[in-house]
């Protein structure tokens, strides 16, 4: 029977007792899965790899950042990249609420364009795919907006160093390749791509 006590557990992996001893038992790393089902995709996955043997279970943000809290790694830097990328659209929901889809959008792509994110190859990359949406509200609001997605990436940045202890090379690529994760999945990138949309 489940007591009050469970509720206030001091990680979300405690929920989950097979996870848990496989993360307990040390040298665990974790693999996100999210396969492509034509321009779909298959429910997303983790899959925690270690002693006794791995354990699969659907995403739930709440285990992931507890993966990350224990300093549970991915596979390996792309599937990193990935499952941070994923990530990135719970941690931007609140501003897409808070400031519309359209300006967020607009916001988001001035604001990884500018010469702070100009090392950063694969996003690049990806903003000059996307068409330039118009920002139509003033530079008070933009500039609000723009201090909300500092204290996300900050936050990220945070995790990557401190909570996964990758140094800041590592760091700042797997960034990369998760800010180019997420404006491929935001903007259908990848799915223009294969209907031949430019």
């Amino acid at each position: 029977m489940t007591t009050l006590d469970h509720f206030f557990s001091d990680s979300a992996i405690d929920a989950y007792p097979q996870l848990k001893r496989v993360v307990s038992a040390g040298g665990a790393a974790v693999e996100f899965e999210r396969k492509r089902d034509g321009l779909a995709f298959q429910p997303v996955s983790l899959v925690v790899r270690g002693q006794p043997r791995a354990q699969r279970i659907r995403w739930m943000p709440e285990v992931n950042r507890a993966l990350i809290g224990r300093g549970v790694r991915a596979i390996d830097e792309k599937n990193e990249a990935e499952r941070f990328g994923y990530m990135l659209n719970e941690l931007f929901a609140g501003l897409e609420v808070r400031y519309g889809d359209g300006f967020f959008n607009a916001a988001l792509v001035r604001f990884l364009g500018s010469d702070a994110f100009s090392s950063l190859k694969s996003v690049q990359e990806r903003i000059k795919e996307i068409r330039r949406p118009h920002l139509v509200e003033g530079r008070r609001i933009y500039g609000e907006c723009e201090k909300d997605m500092t204290a996300i990436l900050t936050t990220v940045g945070g995790w990557l160093k401190q909570s996964l202890r990758y140094d800041q090379t590592t760091s700042e690529r797997i960034l990369d390749g998760a800010l180019a994760y997420y404006l491929d999945n935001r903007f259908h990138l990848s799915n223009r791509r294969l209907l031949g949309i430019r």
